[in-house]
């Protein structure tokens, strides 16, 4: 079916251009054209094509399904193409996947350079005469009802670029300087009440985690921030039931080692003796000597003299031993306090 028309086209209803066998439709209009009503373009049984082109003004679709089970087709738009979509009810357990809005343009045949490609393009004019309190570009709001298990939300999600082709830089979000605001311009902003926030997670062993404690007011790391040139402070925990050798550091590279400590937080208790040595692959107990005990709480200076240079390459490990390997109790805290040189 074919609807061609050098007018604009304004069709109002409840159900527009419906039924069960396929239909290829085209609309052709010079004047734009307004689509409002519950189902427009609903083939139930049939995945038709529809073509909508050569429109040089603005065109507004309004509705509640719109060109459901089409595969649709937009050309040559001269103006903005407004589109609004209502509710979506999806009650087929048979399909694997389902998409609320996609768009997948395809470009080919271009011998010009494209400035821009936008996969999705918010850009809302505000021209009110009184107070607009609030203007949102993107808002995800899911909601999971009784009984439902969502395994996993993603609020956005952004894939690494598919293809067999090349790709210069590659960034997952770019927020431009902002300067508008007049009392504050924030390009992240984490939370709407104060509480402890887990700000971003690493996809490493660990899972290592920058994060906000409301408690103590203060940023956290799960694990140490290297700036270069300043000085970092390792810390290495070791309980009662982590027996033979363990790497607190691996491999520990050029550095001037400004301290090194251990310190019992809580006494070990084997039945036997309880000793620990620290050292590295060439010397096992090279800061702190094997026949060290730690049954009460104290505190080991290294055994090396400091500032000590390391030139690299060490693997710095820790060892405790119970000698009857009973011990249900027990930790120590190592600190060593150093400058990176590479």
């Amino acid at each position: 079916m074919a609807i061609n028309t050098l007018g604009r086209i304004s069709v109002v209803g409840t159900s527009i251009v419906g039924g069960d066998s396929a239909g290829n439709i085209m609309i052709s209009t010079g004047e734009g054209m307004e689509l409002k009503g519950f189902d427009i373009f609903n083939y139930d049984n049939a995945v038709p094509s529809l073509t909508i082109g050569d429109f040089s003004r603005e065109s507004i679709f309004a509705t509640q399904r719109i060109f459901y089970k089409c595969a649709t087709t937009i050309l040559n738009t001269g103006e903005d193409t407004v589109v609004s979509f209502a509710d979506v009810n999806y009650n087929d357990d048979s399909v694997n996947t389902y998409i609320s809005f996609a768009s997948r343009p395809f470009f080919t045949g271009f011998g010009n350079t494209i400035n821009h490609v936008y996969g999705f393009l918010n850009a809302p004019q505000y021209n009110v005469m009184g107070i607009f309190d609030e203007g949102k570009g993107f808002v995800n709001s899911p909601e999971v009802l009784a009984g439902v298990n969502v395994s996993t939300v993603h609020g956005v999600h952004l894939l690494d670029t598919a293809g067999t082709g090349t790709v210069t830089n590659q960034y997952g979000l770019v927020i431009d300087t902002l300067t508008k605001g007049s009392a504050k311009n924030v390009a992240i902003k984490v939370g709407n009440t104060p509480a402890d926030q887990n700000i971003i997670e690493v996809a490493a062993p660990d899972t290592p985690t920058f994060g906000w404690d409301n408690t103590n007011s203060e940023f956290t790391f799960s694990k140490p921030v290297s700036i270069p040139g300043q000085p970092k402070l390792l810390i290495h925990t070791l309980m009662y039931n982590q027996t033979g050798i363990q790497y607190v550091a691996r491999p520990f590279g050029k550095a001037l080692v400004w301290g090194l400590l251990v310190r019992v937080d809580v006494p070990f208790n084997d039945s036997g003796t309880d000793t620990f040595m620290m050292g590295h692959q060439y010397s096992y107990d090279y800061f702190v000597p094997s026949s060290t005990t730690v049954d009460t709480p104290k505190t080991i200076n290294s055994a090396v003299p400091c500032p000590w240079y390391s030139a690299g390459a060490y693997d710095i490990s820790a060892e405790y031993t119970g000698q009857n390997g009973d011990a249900t109790a027990g930790q120590l805290t190592i600190y060593i306090y150093y400058t990176p040189l590479d």
